[in-house]
């Protein structure tokens, strides 16, 4: 028997003082979505690293309120398209690492003047 944490989160789970959080291979889908396998992550809003290293995850959506996100590895998992991540403004390290990356959307980076 395993346990998942995907499912611990559905019950809430929520740190003000969390700043790391991996949650590797952990059959996720969808970051903070309504499918039956998600990873809610809105409970973290002073998150500076998150792992989300081999999961399912299909898209990068739902990072809005990670605003202090410094590193993101979503690396092993089946993204597409690299999108949703130029609102990341203290982002430095965006790992990507074996996804199926087929599309790059404008806006995804931001020149430092």
């Amino acid at each position: 028997m395993s346990c998942r944490l995907g499912d611990i989160i559905k019950e809430g789970l929520h740190s003000n003082n969390l700043k790391y959080l991996y949650v590797r291979n952990n059959l996720i889908q969808v970051i903070q979505g309504t499918a039956h396998v998600y990873v809610g992550l809105q409970g973290f809003p002073n998150l500076i690293e998150l792992e989300l290293y081999d999961n399912k995850i299909l898209k990068i959506e739902n990072l809005e309120a990670f605003t202090n996100l410094e590193v993101l590895d979503l690396s092993y998992n089946n993204i597409k398209v690299i999108e949703n991540v130029s609102h990341l403004k203290k982002l430095k390290k965006l790992f990507l690492l074996s996804n199926k990356i087929k599309k790059v959307l404008s806006n995804l980076c931001r020149s430092k003047i």
